[in-house]
């Protein structure tokens, strides 16, 4: 493969999908009768608090 530049972080965007991936798991938990809709509502409405709560941990863990 060519050089290429990456305009993100590999790390943090795997780590925002599993984030991502346990917080839908945990709604999915509390509300068994979900679809598809109300899942993509859910990541759109709290995208912003995931991606937060991602990077606050990775730094908390890179402080330690």
């Amino acid at each position: 493969m060519g050089n290429h530049c990456r305009l993100y972080d590999e790390n943090l965007v795997r780590n925002i999908m599993i984030s991502t991936a346990v917080s839908i798991l945990e709604y999915v938990k509390q509300n068994r009768q979900v679809n598809v809709e109300d899942i993509c509502e859910f990541i759109e409405f709290n995208a912003d608090d995931i991606i937060d709560e991602t990077i606050s941990n990775l730094n908390c863990e890179d402080e330690e």
